[in-house]
């Protein structure tokens, strides 16, 4: 089993193209050879955006905070507070942030 208190897993700036005052933790990443998911956290200021992006697997979103919008394959999708996302391989995606938001994203190791 492995323990970790959020206060103690340092926030990391967001450095691809296109993202904007955004910063994550990673609370099981690579680092703890954990064999399945990675689970992080995104922190993101009113005005912020994660990058545009698409990859080869899915991941699993829920908002923890905050108002905005998801860009999903061209459209643009409300997002609050307790609202979850599934997005599947290969689809084209990008979180932004009219308020401040936090939301849990998971990943599958690949």
């Amino acid at each position: 089993m492995i323990k970790k208190n959020l206060k103690e897993v340092p926030l990391e700036d967001v450095n691809m193209d296109n993202a904007k005052d955004v910063k994550v933790q990673w609370i099981f990443s690579e680092k703890d050879n954990v064999p399945n998911f990675y689970f992080r956290i995104f922190h993101v200021k009113a005005g912020g955006q994660t990058p545009r992006h698409s990859h080869p697997y899915e991941h699993e979103v829920l908002i923890l905070k905050g108002k905005g919008k998801v860009f999903y394959e061209g459209d643009y999708i409300d997002f609050s507070e307790g609202d979850a996302f599934f997005i599947p391989p290969n689809k084209e995606h990008q979180f932004l942030a009219e308020t401040e938001g936090k939301f849990i994203c998971i990943i599958p190791k690949s």
